[in-house]
C-alpha cells in the first residue's frame, strides 16, 4: 500500500513538471498575444498611415505602417499572414 502511495505520488510529480514544462516552452518571453513593444515603439511621433520598421521577435526587420487600434498608434506589418493561412 506505501508502495502505491509512493508511486502515485511521483507520478503527481512527473506529469506537473512535464505541464510546467510545456507551457513554458510554448510562450515567447514578454509576449501577449499582442503587438511587441517594439512596435509601438516604431510609430511613436508617427501618424497613421507613416511607413515605419521595427525588429520582430527573432530578430529580423519588419516593414510595417502605421495604424490606430484601439486608440493607440502601433506598426502593422506589411505582409502580416492572412488567418488561418501559413
Amino acid at each position: 500500500m506505501k508502495s502505491i502511495c509512493i508511486k502515485t505520488k511521483l507520478v503527481i510529480v512527473l506529469l506537473s513538471v512535464a505541464l510546467l514544462g510545456c507551457s513554458n516552452g510554448n510562450t515567447r518571453k514578454g509576449h501577449s498575444g499582442g503587438p511587441p513593444p517594439e512596435a509601438y515603439k516604431a510609430c511613436e511621433e508617427k501618424k497613421d498611415g507613416d511607413s515605419v520598421s521595427f525588429s520582430g521577435f527573432r530578430g529580423e526587420t519588419v516593414a510595417a505602417s502605421c495604424k490606430t487600434i484601439d486608440g493607440k498608434l502601433v506598426a502593422v506589418p506589411n505582409d502580416k499572414p492572412k488567418k488561418g493561412g501559413r
